[in-house]
């Protein structure tokens, strides 16, 4: 089970990773300076909270509020 978190993980890294460099070639570049403001105070990266939501839509809870608190808080 931890491999295949990492696997997640990893592949939405490199998802998020080329996502970056597609939306900042079709930004203009006053939004840029916008959003590195927005992206300086955000405390997980993009690829750590998708990780968290596929891998809750893998697991066996039925609700994000128990799968966060009892398996994410956890570990």
């Amino acid at each position: 089970m931890e491999d295949l978190l990492i696997k997640i993980f990893c592949d939405t890294g490199d998802f998020c990773i080329r996502l970056d460099k597609h939306l900042k070639s079709h930004i203009l570049k006053e939004s840029q300076k916008h959003q590195k403001k927005l992206c300086s105070s955000k405390m997980m990266e993009l690829s750590e909270v998708m990780t968290i939501i596929i891998f809750f839509h893998l697991s066996s809870y039925r609700t994000f509020k128990h799968y966060y608190k009892e398996y994410v808080l956890k570990s």
